[in-house]
């Protein structure tokens, strides 16, 4: 009777939940599915040894199937954690940065590429650009650009100035080298030498605009001597030789002399180069800058015609001049050389004349106006002039302005 009522008993597996079916009167069965041992009267798991295996039962299956299921979604679910949770790595020190020093930032060839320069520094290249930090007290890096097509030489340097910096040493070093034609704007200070632009503001910048310019890199290289000794304090500076002949500064007066007299238009831009290496040449027009205190720039014009001679030769005064209180002293310049001018009136109101000087003794005709002074070497006008006597009004206006 107790074996019947054993037999008929629903036995479910306590580990995996399977039905548990056998035969006879057993005290212990192993289940089939997950090897558990059951003991019958209880239900419970033990660690005896069995007294049969359980049969199989198509009513298990379900069971098996989740618990496998189960089982599965599990061990899915820690592969993927496993894969996700990245492995805990000690923190590492951050390298210091290398700062580069003045001097070697002086001592960076121009004609080398973005990757020899990143190289030298130890930093990347981006694009066409190379940053590298600097180690002064005014700047926090310097920038160097190559443009398009030329890539085998710098075009152009920034110094990024930090927000404390106070760059008025800097324009007062620059003016020293670059004269007067350092001008102020609004927010920097600006110089221009043919393409070749220097600029000091927010920071101090190096630009070539026209890399087909001839000599351009010439230029460039005497505009970064000033930029590094006067932002950079290396000691740099150029010499007299390169001011003229490089950038067109500081040429004397006298040079207008040494020019042919005769010199026709298509002989004009080899004489005036003879005589000025570096005047800047715009068709019949020639440029020369010079070194007088009345005077910044001379340019000199011929007839743009068949056997065109020299026409004119314009002095433009440089901004800071006054003409008003300068007048006097440059008619007590010309006067004993050309004569008494006659006084044009521009503007009674607001006092603005004019001094026209007539060609006399081979001297030529002059005209002197609030911005300008203007010589006609040869005009239709008055007396024509001479080569000495071209010569003779030179020479006095080299001596005047002191």
């Amino acid at each position: 009777m107790g074996a019947a009522r054993i037999r008929a008993r629903a036995l479910t597996c306590p580990t995996c939940g399977a039905t548990l079916r056998w035969d006879g009167e057993l005290r212990v069965v192993e289940c089939r599915h997950c090897h558990a041992h059951v003991v019958v009267d209880t239900g419970r798991t033990t660690d005896a040894a069995t007294d049969g295996i359980s049969k199989p039962t198509t009513r298990s299956w379900p069971v098996v199937l989740a618990v496998g299921a189960a089982v599965l979604v599990i061990a899915v679910t820690s592969v993927v954690l496993i894969h996700r949770t990245p492995p805990r790595v000690a923190p590492t020190a951050t390298p210091p940065v290398r700062r580069a020093t003045a001097a070697e930032l002086a001592a960076t060839p121009l004609a080398s590429t973005p990757q020899e320069v990143a190289a030298r520094f130890g930093v990347t290249v981006s694009g066409a650009t190379v940053e590298v930090p600097l180690a002064d007290d005014r700047f926090a890096s310097a920038r160097f650009h190559w443009r398009d097509g030329h890539l085998d030489h710098v075009g152009e340097i920034s110094l990024r100035a930090l927000p404390e910096a106070d760059l008025t040493e800097v324009v007062t070093a620059a003016r020293a080298q670059l004269g007067r034609r350092l001008r102020p704007t609004s927010d920097y200070h600006a110089f221009s030498a043919r393409n070749v632009s220097f600029t000091i503001g927010a920071q101090v910048t190096l630009l070539a605009s026209q890399l087909d310019a001839p000599g351009w890199q010439e230029r460039f290289a005497a505009v970064w001597t000033v930029m590094r000794g006067v932002a950079l304090g290396t000691g740099d500076a150029i010499d007299d030789r390169v001011r003229r002949d490089v950038l067109n500064l500081a040429y004397p007066v006298t040079v207008l002399a040494e020019i042919g007299f005769t010199t026709d238009v298509d002989g004009a831009a080899a004489e005036v180069h003879r005589v000025a290496a570096a005047a800047e040449h715009d068709g019949a027009d020639h440029v020369i800058g010079l070194e007088h205190p009345w005077f910044e720039r001379a340019i000199l014009r011929w007839d743009n015609r068949p056997a065109g001679r020299w026409t004119g030769i314009t002095l433009y005064f440089p901004d800071e001049l006054d003409f008003a209180r300068t007048a006097d002293a440059m008619a007590a310049c010309l006067t004993p050389v050309l004569g008494e001018p006659e006084r044009l009136v521009r503007d009674h109101l607001a006092g603005t004349f004019a001094l026209q000087y007539a060609a006399r003794g081979g001297r030529p005709w002059v005209d002197l106006s609030d911005r300008v002074l203007s010589i006609y070497p040869h005009y239709s006008f008055g007396d024509p002039a001479t080569a000495s006597g071209l010569r003779e009004l030179v020479t006095a206006l080299a001596g005047c302005g002191g």
